[in-house]
Protein backbone atom coordinates (compact mmCIF):
# COMPACT_ATOMS: atom_id res chain seq x y z
CA UNK A 1 0.00 0.00 0.00
CA UNK A 2 1.42 3.40 -0.98
CA UNK A 3 1.64 6.16 1.57
CA UNK A 4 0.90 9.79 0.89
CA UNK A 5 2.99 12.45 2.59
CA UNK A 6 1.21 15.42 4.06
CA UNK A 7 2.58 18.61 2.49
CA UNK A 8 4.68 20.72 4.81
CA UNK A 9 3.04 24.06 5.54
CA UNK A 10 4.27 26.81 7.78
CA UNK A 11 2.59 30.04 8.80
CA UNK A 12 4.26 33.00 10.48
CA UNK A 13 2.08 35.83 11.71
CA UNK A 14 3.14 39.36 10.84
CA UNK A 15 4.35 39.83 14.43
CA UNK A 16 6.57 36.73 14.25
CA UNK A 17 7.85 37.73 10.81
CA UNK A 18 8.76 41.18 12.16
CA UNK A 19 10.76 39.54 14.95
CA UNK A 20 12.59 37.30 12.46
CA UNK A 21 13.39 40.32 10.27
CA UNK A 22 14.72 42.10 13.38
CA UNK A 23 17.02 39.15 14.12
CA UNK A 24 18.17 39.15 10.48
CA UNK A 25 19.04 42.83 10.74
CA UNK A 26 21.01 42.16 13.93
CA UNK A 27 22.89 39.36 12.13
CA UNK A 28 23.45 41.72 9.16
CA UNK A 29 22.19 39.22 6.59
CA UNK A 30 20.23 39.97 3.44
CA UNK A 31 16.52 39.12 3.78
CA UNK A 32 16.55 38.28 0.07
CA UNK A 33 18.91 35.33 0.60
CA UNK A 34 18.77 34.63 4.35
CA UNK A 35 16.04 32.88 6.26
CA UNK A 36 14.87 31.21 9.41
CA UNK A 37 16.16 27.65 9.81
CA UNK A 38 13.70 25.41 11.62
CA UNK A 39 15.16 22.06 12.60
CA UNK A 40 14.37 18.96 14.59
CA UNK A 41 17.53 17.71 16.32
CA UNK A 42 18.40 14.78 18.57
CA UNK A 43 17.69 15.48 22.25
CA UNK A 44 14.85 15.92 24.70
CA UNK A 45 12.99 13.12 26.46
CA UNK A 46 11.29 12.08 23.21
CA UNK A 47 14.63 11.90 21.46
CA UNK A 48 14.05 15.19 19.59
CA UNK A 49 14.19 18.92 20.23
CA UNK A 50 13.48 22.00 18.11
CA UNK A 51 16.03 24.53 16.93
CA UNK A 52 15.61 27.88 15.18
CA UNK A 53 18.37 30.09 13.85
CA UNK A 54 19.04 32.71 11.20
CA UNK A 55 20.99 31.35 8.23
CA UNK A 56 22.62 33.33 5.41
CA UNK A 57 21.29 30.99 2.71
CA UNK A 58 19.60 27.61 2.39
CA UNK A 59 21.53 24.38 1.92
CA UNK A 60 21.26 22.81 -1.53
CA UNK A 61 18.82 20.15 -0.33
CA UNK A 62 16.67 22.34 1.95
CA UNK A 63 12.96 22.81 1.55
CA UNK A 64 12.43 26.57 1.28
CA UNK A 65 9.05 27.93 2.33
CA UNK A 66 7.97 31.55 2.54
CA UNK A 67 5.49 32.97 4.99
CA UNK A 68 4.72 36.62 5.74
CA UNK A 69 7.66 37.61 3.55
CA UNK A 70 10.18 35.50 5.48
CA UNK A 71 12.05 32.58 3.91
CA UNK A 72 12.18 29.45 6.09
CA UNK A 73 14.69 26.65 5.55
CA UNK A 74 13.94 23.06 6.58
CA UNK A 75 16.21 20.08 5.95
CA UNK A 76 14.77 16.76 4.79
CA UNK A 77 15.23 15.00 8.14
CA UNK A 78 13.41 17.78 10.00
CA UNK A 79 10.66 17.93 7.39
CA UNK A 80 9.60 14.36 8.11
CA UNK A 81 8.96 15.34 11.74
CA UNK A 82 7.38 18.68 10.92
CA UNK A 83 4.74 17.42 8.50
CA UNK A 84 2.00 19.16 10.41
CA UNK A 85 0.64 22.64 10.22
CA UNK A 86 2.97 24.80 12.28
CA UNK A 87 1.84 28.30 13.14
CA UNK A 88 4.45 30.60 14.65
CA UNK A 89 3.22 33.79 16.25
CA UNK A 90 4.05 36.30 18.94
CA UNK A 91 7.46 37.21 20.23
CA UNK A 92 8.69 33.69 20.86
CA UNK A 93 8.21 31.39 17.85
CA UNK A 94 10.17 28.58 19.50
CA UNK A 95 8.01 28.72 22.62
CA UNK A 96 4.91 28.60 20.42
CA UNK A 97 6.22 25.59 18.54
CA UNK A 98 7.11 23.84 21.79
CA UNK A 99 3.70 24.68 23.29
CA UNK A 100 2.01 23.08 20.29
CA UNK A 101 4.21 20.03 20.69
CA UNK A 102 3.51 19.83 24.42
CA UNK A 103 -0.19 19.71 23.61
CA UNK A 104 0.60 16.76 21.33
CA UNK A 105 2.65 15.23 24.17
CA UNK A 106 -0.40 15.27 26.42
CA UNK A 107 -2.09 13.16 23.76
CA UNK A 108 0.85 10.71 23.91
CA UNK A 109 2.49 11.84 20.69
CA UNK A 110 5.62 13.53 22.05
CA UNK A 111 7.44 14.03 25.33
CA UNK A 112 9.15 17.32 26.24
CA UNK A 113 10.92 18.18 29.49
Amino acid sequence: MATTQTPLTLTLTEKAAAEVRKFMAEEQVSPDAAGLRIAVLPGGCSGFRYSMSIEEKPADDDIVLESAGVRCFIDGFSAQWLRLRVVLHGLSPLATLEAASQARARRGLFCFP
